[in-house]
């Protein structure tokens, strides 16, 4: 019963890591375009560059938590397969 429960949390976590993993890798907001459109005021203009690249370092940053949390669950997966194979000699 323990080795069919761990190779369950093993299945789960491999599944969840790779929904981490797709979830990471789309991660985008679309672009504002009518901010480029209106933007004739240099200091405007520069502004709206700031808050761009403000958005994609939030991105980044959201895409890194992903991955991270994916790479987490294929790990401890990987522990409780080791553990199963253990369990099961």
């Amino acid at each position: 019963m323990k080795k069919a429960g761990l190779w369950t949390a093993v299945a789960m976590l491999v599944l969840l890591g790779f929904v981490m993993l797709a979830t990471g890798l789309t991660v985008h907001e679309s672009p504002i375009t009518n901010e480029q459109t209106m933007a004739f005021d240099p200091k405007l203009r520069q502004m709206l560059e700031e808050q761009r690249r403000q958005r994609e370092r939030d991105e980044y940053k959201i895409q890194a938590q992903y991955l991270t949390m994916a790479a987490l669950e294929f790990t401890v997966a990987a522990f409780l397969a080791g553990k199963a194979l253990r369990a099961a000699k």
